[in-house]
């Protein structure tokens, strides 16, 4: 029974020519939320799927400075992807609530944007730019 269904759905799949790769926009895009930074699957992948992060914030230019390390370094602090290793390469949440706190005294509605993660060359150091939010058109 399985196959049939798998069979029919990929008749109806094919027939109308539906297109499910569309999960990414092209832009690294990191989502400052409640919680935490939520990266999107191009995001992830621009950092090589670590399994931390050092974040840091440059409180002067109010950018945030994330780089990936796979393991936990504790001179500085690392704070480790949400999602387990599986589901890393679509999605993840790193949950830093201390880092939050000091970027919401910076900027107090930043909950909720979004914002492109751009390569810091040759630092190894990945940059969001808190005062350069993008719109959801900006896609």
């Amino acid at each position: 029974m399985l196959v049939v269904r798998n069979f029919w759905c990929y008749n109806i799949c094919m027939e109308n020519k539906f297109n499910f790769n569309i999960g990414t926009t092209g832009k690294a895009i990191v989502t400052v939320t409640a919680k935490g930074f939520a990266f999107s699957r191009d995001a992830l992948e621009m950092l090589g799927y670590p399994k931390y992060t050092a974040i840091g914030i440059d409180e002067e230019t109010k950018k945030i400075a994330f780089r990936p390390t796979e393991t936990k370094n504790y001179t500085e602090p690392a704070y480790g992807f949400g999602a387990a290793s599986y589901m890393r390469k679509y999605t993840s949440l790193v949950s830093a609530p201390e880092v939050l706190d000091k970027v919401q005294k910076l900027i107090p509605d930043i909950t909720d944007t979004k914002h492109v993660l751009e390569p810091n060359s040759g630092t190894g150091y990945y940059i969001i730019d808190l005062t350069k939010a993008i719109r959801t058109v900006d896609f």
